[in-house]
């Protein structure tokens, strides 16, 4: 009992730093995810951490960490996966605020005109007024099926899958279905993915009028954050594989494929991972250390301090609350 109370105390008597997660910063039909964090909470985000706390660039923390001394009240932004409204919304009150913040490219997806394939599903499946009852669909892992309660859904049903976020029990049965659907793609092989989603579409009848618009930023945009004195490029892999879920060899090609791809579009970028989804294991980091990577971040909830390891960095998803609500967070 007195070393649990002596190591508590140790934790907090050490500076600790907080490494924060965004993914995009607008609005979403359905986001159940909570990906989205609106312009005006953003914008109360970065004034709050201006006035309170040590912003500092990602490679600096890691530079920090590495050195076994951390200043005080550092904070780090993060963004996931390269979406266009990192650009156009992101970055203009980054500037207007002078504070740094590290994007990790999914680098498959940049110029792509189309959205990812889990926001497609999810515009897809939550919004379509009506789909067939029986799914049945042949993958790799086996045969996933589901059979939906009914084919429509009502406006109230509507309301329900738009305020649903994917910790609570599903409002409705499309909810479980896009759900388990989405369990059951993300370990798969991107091909694969790419092959069913296209199944999906074509099971519901669905045209290029029900995909969402949330897509990921253009080459042309990548090219000028990667130049901004602000922003910094980091890696997500190529497909935004779930990399604990293949081999040593597939997720050491998934890293280096990024890694090129970002070496022959950018002029600069850090050689430092952000884990999709936050899914690793032993293997992950050790592919990551034969690309020589710098360090790694997951999606875990925990502090840093400068006896964290370098590639199980945790980060803490933001959602869309205002500045205070962050502050008391922080705290």
């Amino acid at each position: 009992m007195i070393k649990k109370i002596l190591s508590r105390f140790n934790f907090f008597a050490e500076k600790n730093a907080t490494v924060l997660m965004y993914h995009r910063i607008g609005s979403a039909v359905y986001d159940p995810w909570g990906l989205c964090v609106s312009a005006k909470n953003f914008e109360t985000h970065l004034i709050a951490l201006k006035s309170k706390y040590n912003v500092v660039r990602v490679d600096s923390l890691l530079q920090q960490i590495g050195n076994g001394k951390l200043k005080k009240d550092c904070v780090c932004l993060t963004f996931d996966d390269a979406y266009m409204d990192n650009f156009l919304a992101a970055k203009p009150l980054l500037e207007k605020y002078e504070i740094p913040a590290t994007i990790f490219v999914a680098s498959k997806f940049i110029n792509r005109n189309e959205s990812f394939w889990w926001d497609s599903l999810c515009t897809l499946i939550l919004g379509m007024k009506n789909l067939p009852l029986h799914f049945e669909m042949s993958t790799s892992k086996g045969i996933f099926r589901y059979t939906l309660e009914k084919t429509g859904i009502t406006d109230l049903e509507d309301e329900l899958h738009k305020k649903w976020f994917y910790t609570e029990t599903p409002s409705t049965s499309r909810c479980d279905f896009y759900l388990k659907l989405s369990s059951a793609l993300r370990p798969l092989p991107f091909a694969e993915i790419t092959t069913l989603t296209k199944f999906v579409y074509d099971w519901c009848g669905a045209s290029g009028s029900y995909l969402s618009n949330d897509w990921p930023m253009t080459k042309q945009q990548l090219q000028e954050l990667a130049d901004h004195p602000l922003i910094s490029i980091g890696i997500h892999t190529a497909t935004h594989a779930a990399l604990s879920f293949h081999d040593l060899k597939t997720q050491q090609s998934e890293i280096a494929q990024c890694k090129q791809f970002l070496q022959e579009n950018c002029k600069s970028f850090l050689n430092i991972i952000a884990y999709p989804y936050g899914n690793y294991n032993e293997t992950t980091i050790e592919a990551a250390r034969m690309e020589n990577l710098a360090g790694a971040f997951t999606t875990q909830h925990k502090a840093l301090t400068h006896k964290s390891n370098l590639f199980t960095l945790g980060r803490f998803q933001v959602n869309d609350f205002d500045g205070s609500e962050l502050v008391k967070r922080l705290l």
